[in-house]
Order: structure tokens, then C-alpha cells, then sequence
């Protein structure tokens, strides 16, 4: 066994239990809670038009919700190690990286960045890239917000409205597939918007992938 494995052994993400040998990035008792969605993809969802295939594997409750609190706003940033690996198994199994060159991210404005020391989708989607050997690159920035705007005091109809993304300059040079990578799925209009930047920019189209969703209309899997 290696050292680091000993000074620093696998731990569930959701409830801290250090991993028992033939568990794998969750322990046995938090996959009975749940929190593991049934089907991971699903595609022809109509409040995602500009997405082809969607990878969601987890239910935004109970233990997953409060461990991705804690890696967003509180700095346990370890945890995206584990959440990549459940989102890489997802879009893996079901064929999601075929024909894709690239792997982006959903940005953070640079208030946000500041505040919380990293891009907490970013950091998943470049562990994803280690993973399956897809090269991430850095597409998009976040027009000046100072805050989130998903988290802000503007309905659904005005953040489907806003221009919050912009791609980075000078622009990258996009072609084929592109997996865009963010943690939750709320109402998809952030999703919706940076994938229509990245089919302007020349994509093939975009499949997404985000760690959990609350949405009771995402159902089980689509080929």
C-alpha cells in the first residue's frame, strides 16, 4: 500500500467515511440513501435545446446537497476528486465522450473567483480531462457581475434574457464535440447559454455534464 494512501485514505464525500476496501468513491450506506440516480443521461429535454446529451448522476439531496455546499462555498475542494470520477462513469458508460475534442467549464466571475480561491466547475472538468485524455480548454469568461447570477433576485425569464458569458479573446479555436462541464443543474439557462456560445464558436454540438440536479423531470436513461 502506498503512503499517501495511508496518511491520506478515500473518504465518501457525502457522510466523511473513510472507505472500506471493494467501496468505490461512495460508500456502501450513502448509495442506499438514494442519492445515485437510476439513469445517468437524457437528451431531448425541452428546457435544454442546446444540448444534445445531458450526464447527471447524482440527486441534489440529503448528503450530496450538503457536500457540494461545502465545495462551493467552503473550500473543500478535495471533493472535486470524487465528483469527477462519478461524472467521468457516467458520460463513459454511455458513449458521451464519442466525437468530442474538448472539455470546458462554466466560469466564475472574477468577484466570485476571489472570494472563493477556484472555479469550482473548472476544477472538475480539468480532473475529467485527466480521466478520459479529452484536452480542456478555457472557452468562456463571465461578463462583469459581481455576483451570481443564479443566486441573484432576477427571475427565470430575466436570467434566460441576460448575456452573462462571453467566449474569451482572442477565441479559441473550437471544432467537433464539446463536453461542457458545471456542479448543479437548477433551471439550465445557464447551461442553454454557454452552449449556444460554444455552436457559434463552431462546435458540433455539446453535450453537458453536471455532478447533481434537483429537477423531478430528469428521468432515467436515453440512448
Amino acid at each position: 500500500m502506498k503512503i499517501s494512501a495511508l496518511l491520506f485514505p478515500d473518504k465518501c464525500p457525502f457522510c466523511g467515511r473513510i472507505l472500506s476496501k471493494g467501496e468505490s468513491v461512495l460508500c456502501d450506506a450513502c448509495k442506499q440513501t438514494g442519492i445515485l440516480r437510476s439513469g445517468y443521461t437524457q437528451e431531448d429535454l425541452f428546457f435544454l435545446p442546446e444540448i444534445l446529451h445531458l450526464y447527471c448522476p447524482l440527486q441534489y439531496i440529503a448528503g450530496a446537497k450538503e457536500s457540494l455546499l461545502r465545495y462551493k462555498f467552503h473550500g473543500d475542494n478535495w471533493l472535486a476528486d470524487p465528483y469527477a470520477q462519478l461524472l467521468h462513469q457516467a458520460i463513459l458508460q454511455n458513449r458521451g465522450y464519442d466525437h468530442c475534442k474538448w472539455i470546458t467549464a462554466v466560469p466564475v466571475s472574477k468577484h466570485r473567483y476571489r472570494v472563493r480561491g477556484y472555479n469550482q466547475s473548472a476544477l472538475i472538468a480539468k480532473k475529467i480531462s485527466a480521466l478520459s485524455g479529452i484536452p480542456y480548454v478555457e472557452t468562456m469568461a463571465r461578463t462583469g457581475q459581481k455576483g451570481d447570477a443564479q443566486t441573484g433576485k432576477m427571475n427565470r425569464v430575466e436570467r434566460h434574457q441576460t448575456k452573462r458569458f462571453v467566449l474569451r479573446h482572442p477565441v479559441p479555436e473550437i471544432n467537433g464535440g464539446v463536453i461542457l462541464i458545471d456542479d448543479i443543474l437548477t433551471t439550465g439557462s445557464t447551461l442553454n447559454e454557454c452552449a449556444s456560445l460554444l455552436l457559434h464558436a463552431g462546435a458540433d454540438f455539446v453535450n453537458a455534464g453536471v455532478v447533481a440536479s434537483g429537477r423531478r423531470d430528469l428521468g432515467g436513461v436515453c440512448a
